[in-house]
């Protein structure tokens, strides 16, 4: 029926004919409680839990605040941590001082003594209410932040804030009294007439609290903007869903009034679950972001002591803050994706965690043996791994390996063999750690099998390779190599391709199956291999052989990269029409001052033939004349 039928209010006057037997089985529990709680020996003691039930809600909220705040501003740094960070600690302290009062309060009736189990289960109805209610009120509080506009976490213009101040509290002091009210109605298992009453009720009031609340935005930021003040922006994801909630306040309202009860309620109910995980996704995913942000940064202590322990520089610090922090809003964003289908209000923390077992476990994750505690320690025993890895690198590379071997390039394959095959070795600790029964990886191992057949081939090819090249150490780092027109040093060996530096400092990275497959010149795969400066010069036929030969050999002999053994030689190459061909051949330490030295050579050989008056063969030049006679 609608809220406007004067037969919907009809209970509130008058009690249907099957509702005082009813309540008789309710009030045989909950009668004798409340006697018990009240008679003489124990009324002193009663009162003075409920007083304490009452300090605690209040005072002990309030005390847990100012120690949050003071720890936020004295041990946090001076970052946007100290922000979310105590918006965090507000509602946190909001709700466990709730929890204490209502505990209290429930030790004070029950006097700490069994009571039937649908009593208790009214009980627990009532908690899970009242814990609602106060994250409702922690959130607001936390979020509105009235006090310190400077600690606001949304960008929320003052006058809007403190107009939607009172309405959080509201909404939870009438959520609470309305669902007690309901529950009493479950547990007194009354008519359907009372039991719509309470529903009807329930939603009206929900519908209106959060209706005045939108209303009241509205017009507070009218007025800022005939005032000339600019509210905050509004993103577009912020505009839909104050949309959606406006229409969901619509639709509630129109099937109170229309009669639709139930669909009232299961909107209503629906809307202040979705505002509650909706805050408390922001709140969490502010906080996530800050804390990398913090702990990550060199500018704080925790980035300096990560930098020093790990040895990373400030780029990859600001890399695994974003990495990090991503991965934390993604599992923010999924869990309140799962609260949104699998929860409901008065759904508790616990509840949520169950859902999130049974629909991401099941049958699988048992099946794989893992359970949370193994996941802990896998997780931890991968961190430790990798820092010990990472430790154990760096002590063979500062300090065994030199002593061992004192060429670099042997240093660096070893180095790399080594933390492949450890970083292997940490991931199958961790896979047993976690519990997982090899025979159940069956589906895995045949699914990996078939992409490495078909997908994964030439990954698969340049792998092998890499450990063919780091194992058999055809080149190594530092070798000057040529392969395919491509002529540099090596710098790096990975297990998929080598990075070769050419000479103009640039990098080409090869796949390592070339390196095995292809021909490969390794211009100095030995210590003793020398380089080659060759230069052939064309000098006109009338030039003394002999006389170039000794001037070639002398500037040779005068450069101090030439090697005296094997000596510089001059050969005659040929003998042509337009001139004659020497070549000068000398040797020097190594192929990478080749280039430099025949350089250095071209300039002394020019300076030298110009003073003993030498040229160079210059091209022939063919005049044909008279053309016309030609012709004829």
């Amino acid at each position: 029926e609608s809220i406007l039928n004067p037969q919907f209010w009809k209970p509130l006057f008058g009690r249907a004919p099957e509702d005082p037997e009813r309540p008789g089985a309710f009030t045989d529990e909950i009668v004798p409680m409340f006697e018990h709680a009240w008679a003489p020996g124990q009324r002193a003691t009663t009162v003075i839990l409920l007083v304490i039930a009452l300090a605690a809600w209040t005072l002990g909220r309030r005390l847990l605040e100012r120690g949050a705040a003071w720890l936020c501003l004295t041990q946090l740094p001076e970052a946007r941590i100290r922000r979310s960070a105590l918006a965090f600690a507000t509602t946190l302290a909001t709700v466990i001082a709730t929890a204490i009062g209502v505990r209290i309060a429930f030790a004070a009736f029950t006097g700490g003594e069994d009571v039937p189990p649908e009593l208790q289960d009214l009980l627990n109805e009532i908690a899970k209410l009242a814990m609602t209610s106060a994250l409702i009120a922690g959130l607001g509080r936390a979020l509105l932040c009235t006090r310190h506009a400077s600690w606001r976490l949304p960008a929320l213009a003052d006058r809007l804030a403190l107009a939607m101040k009172p309405f959080p509290t509201v909404l939870a002091g009438l959520l609470l009294l309305a669902g007690t009210l309901e529950q009493f109605s479950r547990m007194a298992d009354t008519s359907l007439p009372v039991t719509l009453l309470g529903r009807g009720v329930v939603s009206l009031v929900v519908v209106l609290t959060i209706g005045a609340a939108l209303l009241r935005a509205s017009r507070v930021r009218a007025e800022l903007l005939a005032a000339g003040e600019q509210p905050e922006a509004r993103a577009t994801l912020v505009g839909l869903i104050h949309l959606g909630v406006t229409l969901t306040v619509a639709i509630s309202f129109s099937a109170l009034l229309i009669g639709y009860i139930s669909i009232a309620r299961f909107l209503t109910y629906e809307l202040v679950w979705f505002d509650i995980v909706l805050c408390s996704l922001y709140l969490l995913t502010q906080l996530t972001r800050d804390i990398c942000e913090a702990t990550f940064s060199t500018q704080y202590g925790g980035g300096r002591v990560i930098k020093q322990l790990f040895g990373a520089g400030d780029t990859q610090l600001e890399q695994a803050s974003t990495v990090f922090s991503g991965l934390g809003s993604s599992v923010l964003l999924l869990l309140a994706v799962l609260a949104l289908l699998t929860g409901g209000f008065g759904t508790t923390p616990a509840d949520l965690f169950n859902s999130l077992l049974a629909m991401l476990g099941g049958e699988k994750l048992r099946a794989l043996n893992i359970m949370p505690d193994r996941i802990m320690n896998a997780v931890i025993a991968l961190v430790v791994g990798i820092w010990l890895l990472r430790s154990v690198r760096r002590w063979l590379d500062a300090e065994l390996l030199p002593k061992l071997c004192s060429e670099s390039g042997l240093r660096a394959s070893l180095i790399t063999l080594f933390s492949n095959i450890g970083y292997v070795l940490l991931v199958l600790l961790t896979l047993s750690l976690l519990g997982v029964k090899w025979e159940n990886l069956a589906w895995i191992v045949s699914a990996l099998s078939v992409g490495i057949g078909f997908g994964l081939q030439e990954i698969v090819k340049n792998f092998v390779s890499g450990l063919i090249l780091l194992t058999e150490r055809p080149v190594k780092v530092g070798d000057m190599v040529s392969l395919a027109g491509v002529e540099g040093d090596i710098r790096r060996i990975n297990v998929r391709a080598t990075e070769i530096q050419l000479a103009d400092r640039s990098t080409v990275i090869v796949p390592n199956s070339q390196l095995i497959s292809q021909n490969l010149r390794n211009v100095t795969m030995h210590n003793n291999t020398q380089g080659v400066a060759t230069l052939q010069l064309t000098f006109p036929l009338n030039t003394d052989p002999e006389a170039v030969r000794d001037l070639l050999l002398d500037v040779y002999r005068q450069n101090d990269a030439i090697l005296d053994i094997p000596a510089p030689s001059v050969t005659f190459s040929q003998l042509a029409p337009n001139g004659i061909t020497l070549s000068v051949t000398g040797y020097v330490n190594s192929p990478r001052i080749a280039g430099g030295t025949k350089s250095d050579l071209l300039f002394e050989i020019l300076k030298r033939l110009r003073a003993e008056e030498i040229p160079l063969s210059a091209p022939q030049t063919l005049r044909l004349e008279n053309m016309e006679a030609l012709g004829t």
